[in-house]
């Protein structure tokens, strides 16, 4: 195994490792826009990964991040009416904001929530380069992809999924041809 090694952009900043359930739905603090992220690229607060699988897909997820100037962000939750009065999307926005996830002055990423007790999800995206990387229909071929590990209970592979899709999409994208229905990945 890979030694973990911090970003270096990170290594001065907090990296909170759990998540607050209280005051998420208040108004976000100061210019969250400004400040650097938060949280590990992967957060587990429902416990559903192996120390091992955590550190696996955190070092997955911080080489394609170091690759595209891009975040990537996973983040597995008990129950998403914990954060938010809304919906799952709500959830996953207000955590994105709360916790300054993204790179660059747009905040570009890309963030997987995941609530655990009633299997939920939201696949959101940000910034001009996080919308045109992950469009709508890209977006829902991507949901597929991982899907079907977690129709298994199989997280972990259903997270790595997600990651090494992410990064195909950043590379694709890069190349001026973003996945949608007329250029499907497969």
């Amino acid at each position: 195994a890979m030694p973990f090694v911090m970003p270096a952009e990170a290594a001065s900043e907090e990296i909170i490792t759990s998540l607050e359930t209280d005051s998420l739905e208040t108004e976000v603090q100061g210019d969250w826009m400004n400040e650097s992220p938060k949280l590990d690229h992967v957060t587990d607060e429902a416990g559903v990964l192996s120390e091992e699988e955590w550190q696996l897909l955190e070092n997955q997820a911080i080489m394609i991040e170091e690759e595209h100037d891009f975040g990537i962000y996973i983040v597995l939750v008990n129950n998403y009416t914990d954060y938010t009065y809304g919906t799952v999307q709500d959830a996953a926005e207000t955590i994105y904001r709360k916790y300054s996830l993204g790179l660059g002055a747009e905040k570009d990423g890309v963030m997987l929530l995941l609530s655990m007790n009633d299997r939920d999800f939201s696949l959101i995206t940000h910034g001009t380069h996080g919308n045109y990387t992950f469009n709508d229909e890209g977006r829902q071929y991507l949901t597929d992809y991982f899907l079907d590990d977690f129709a298994e209970n199989d997280w972990y592979a259903g997270l790595a999924d997600y990651i090494f899709w992410s990064g195909l999409y950043l590379s694709q994208a890069s190349n001026g041809e973003p996945y949608s229905a007329s250029n499907v990945p497969m």
